[in-house]
């Protein structure tokens, strides 16, 4: 499996989102791209190569948080189109789907309190992190899948 960019991964959520007629914000978007790369990295693989910065409302790939902020803190309505991202293969967007099905029914700042509550996030805070560490993140989401899937 290839290493995707974050933005590629975000892309088709985002576009997966409207599609169901479901769509996302930003936020929600954020938190479910961190726990996409948690679903890879307990199968000791990686779905993007970006950093994950630790602010304070949790988890955040700066690259796609610029992306969509205009949207603010509304549903991203409109799809990205196709010639400005990376597709992503059909076995890595199956897991990725499992992600969204799960996640995306939690309003944003549920996400938020949930990413609070986790291991990663806190150590990445309380050791005045700029970025979680991916090897915290497979530690902690070994040990604890069912929060990536529930």
């Amino acid at each position: 499996m290839e290493k995707y960019d974050a933005f590629d991964v975000a892309c088709y959520i985002v576009n997966s989102c409207i599609d169901d007629q479901l769509p996302i914000s930003n936020l929600q978007l954020q938190k479910i791209l961190y726990y996409a790369e948690a679903a890879f990295l307990i199968n000791d693989k990686d779905l993007f190569h970006d950093e994950i910065s630790a602010w304070r409302y949790g988890p955040v790939v700066e690259e796609v948080y610029y992306y969509f902020k205009i949207n603010a803190n509304n549903p991203i309505e409109e799809k990205v189109g196709q010639k400005l991202f990376n597709a992503i293969d059909k076995k890595t967007a199956q897991i990725i789907d499992e992600v969204v099905d799960v996640k995306r029914r939690y309003d944003a700042f549920k996400l938020v309190r949930m990413t609070h509550e986790e291991e990663p996030w806190i150590d990445a805070v309380n050791n005045k992190m700029q970025y979680i560490d991916k090897e915290v993140m497979k530690k902690y989401f070994l040990s604890h899948q069912n929060r990536i899937f529930e």
